[in-house]
């Protein structure tokens, strides 16, 4: 079964699409809350929507599941107390040449 994923990602969209990676780490206090523990579901074949400021720009292939992983280069940390240990899935860009905005794909999935 496939399964079908948001991912926004406005510090690191470049990186993502570039390297063909999706990482993240605890928050500054060590929890794990749903939006970044949801790495962990992430399995091969899976589908991944990317947005970008405001508009969904990509789809990705899940080819690899999560790996414990130090943040790689090109993550800046969201918080500075953020720590570097987290986890990372590599996917496989199908398309970068969306440009939808958020509303409109809001109005789509209805």
């Amino acid at each position: 079964m496939v399964n079908y994923w948001w991912a926004s990602q406005n510090a690191n969209y470049q990186t993502v699409i570039r390297l063909g990676t999706l990482w993240t780490c605890p928050r500054e206090d060590g929890s794990v809350d749903i939006s970044r523990g949801m790495i962990r579901y992430l399995n091969p074949g899976d589908i991944v929507f990317h947005h970008f400021k405001s508009y969904l720009r990509a789809a990705s292939r899940v080819t690899e599941s999560w790996t414990p992983w130090v943040r790689p280069e090109g993550y800046p940390k969201v918080y500075m107390q953020e720590g570097d240990d987290g986890w990372l899935v590599t996917v496989e860009p199908i398309r970068t040449d969306f440009k939808l905005h958020y509303k409109r794909v809001a109005e789509l999935i209805r």
